[in-house]
């Protein structure tokens, strides 16, 4: 007879699959089997066929303790490396009026602002980016105490191109 089972890790509780077999008890060879009719899901399955429907649903919840639970976020990802336009929302609107009120009469200013329009990305590690920032906080076009923020890490937003 044909069975179908839910993959549940039973070490972090992760519901990761489900597979149909026609051994009857593999969860007596692997504990990671729970079968459709004992798996504890509201409605719970009416039938094989209704869990063959509906069990996709659950693949990346948690069971804990009988209890199905959301999965967890994932972590947030930092990056040193960014988009021009990224780079560019970390200035504020008076930031970016300033800089530009600068480079009308300050030529390593407007030698700052050409390198970053011709950048396809901007790497926060990079001397020039650090040496650019610095000058702006230097000439007064950005207050000192933005250094860091301007200069921090990416989050990285899946499925965003900016």
């Amino acid at each position: 007879m044909t069975m179908l089972f839910v993959l549940c890790k039973e070490s972090s509780g992760l519901i990761y699959g489900y597979t149909t077999t026609d051994n009857e008890v593999p969860g007596a060879e692997n504990p990671d089997y729970i079968a459709w009719n004992e798996f504890p899901c509201d409605p719970p399955f009416a039938s094989m066929e209704d869990a063959e429907l509906r069990v996709q649903d659950y693949v990346g919840m948690v069971l804990s303790d009988g209890v199905l639970y959301p999965p967890p976020p994932e972590p947030d990802v930092y990056s040193d490396s960014m988009s021009v336009l990224v780079f560019r929302d970390r200035f504020t609107l008076p930031e970016k009026t300033s800089i530009y009120a600068i480079a009308d009469t300050d030529s390593t200013m407007r030698v700052i602002l050409d390198d970053l329009n011709s950048a396809t990305y901007v790497s926060i590690l990079d001397q020039q980016t650090i040496n650019g920032v610095d000058y702006m906080i230097s000439v007064g076009a950005i207050e000192a105490s933005r250094r860091d923020a301007i200069l921090a890490p990416a989050l990285q937003v899946l499925g965003e191109e900016r």
